[in-house]
């Protein structure tokens, strides 16, 4: 049976954290929290779950997961956020995995629960549970990823060499307002478009093509993104299936877009 340590980093995150690790308490071999500077009982709440919680100015959030798997020497990591909660049926699955791991890499799926509602068919995938001495995360300032030590190389969704899970991970969090939402849309979407301009790359690796002298070019990369992720969201997800809340969590997906690319033309106009 392979040894398996939760890895969490928080900031103020009282609301949630209880009920992550009590889940992770379930699985866990070990539990790492590194704490980056909370104000609220968060730290006091992982003590009552875990004695390895730790102190680290933030890194980033590559590094600072990084940083977290440095204080395990477990066989695998899975991680997860402090708004998130371990299933008794993945449980499960994890634990068959452990027992017998036929991959390195594992994918797991992600239900967000949005505004009271899991939207089950927007269901997402991500790469959580790897093996320790096989993969850690970029460095990138947004939407790090899980890359294999090794050449350095992203561990692709539809890699021969990962496994994927059939349970899931809830994921909780500030989606349960539309106020919370918009909120973060807001910080990530200003990070990702700074990212967009540091690289000239957006996240998922796509060379950004768009003449900001010229306006259709501009109009184009504004409406296009977000109108193919709408469709997409709506339509190929099936998040119609997910009610009115599948509805509008396309809708911000789609906007979500259309933000990150003003203001990344914004970003261009300055330099």
């Amino acid at each position: 049976m392979k040894t398996l340590a939760v890895v969490c980093i928080v900031k103020n995150e009282e609301k949630y954290l209880a009920t992550a690790l009590a889940s992770a308490k379930k699985i866990a071999t070990e539990i790492i929290v590194v704490d980056s500077g909370s104000t609220d009982n968060t730290v006091e709440i992982a003590k009552k779950y875990t004695d390895k919680v730790f102190q680290q100015d933030w890194l980033g959030y590559g590094p600072q997961k990084n940083f977290a798997v440095s204080k395990t020497a477990c066989d695998y990591i899975l991680h997860m956020d402090a708004d998130e909660e371990i299933t008794d049926e993945l449980v499960s699955e994890i634990n068959a995995i452990l027992a017998n791991p036929k991959f390195k890499y594992y994918w797991l799926r992600l239900i967000t629960v949005f505004l009271n509602k899991p939207l089950k068919h927007l269901a997402g995938n991500n790469m959580r549970l790897f093996s320790r001495t096989d993969a850690e995360w970029n460095n990138k300032e947004v939407h790090e990823q899980v890359i294999r030590r090794t050449d350095k190389s992203i561990i692709k969704f539809d890699a021969p060499d990962t496994g994927h899970t059939k349970n899931y991970l809830m994921h909780h969090s500030h989606y349960q307002t539309i106020a919370g939402y918009l909120e973060r849309q807001e910080k990530y979407s200003s990070a990702d478009a700074e990212e967009l301009l540091k690289t000239g790359h957006d996240r998922m690796g796509k060379i950004v093509n768009v003449n900001p002298r010229n306006l259709l070019s501009r109009l184009r990369f504004l409406s296009e993104r977000a109108i193919k992720q709408f469709i997409r969201r709506l339509l190929k997800q099936r998040g119609i299936l997910d009610g009115w809340q599948g509805w509008l969590w396309c809708y911000f997906s789609a906007q979500y877009e259309y933000k990150m690319c003003k203001k990344y033309l914004a970003l261009l106009r300055k330099t």
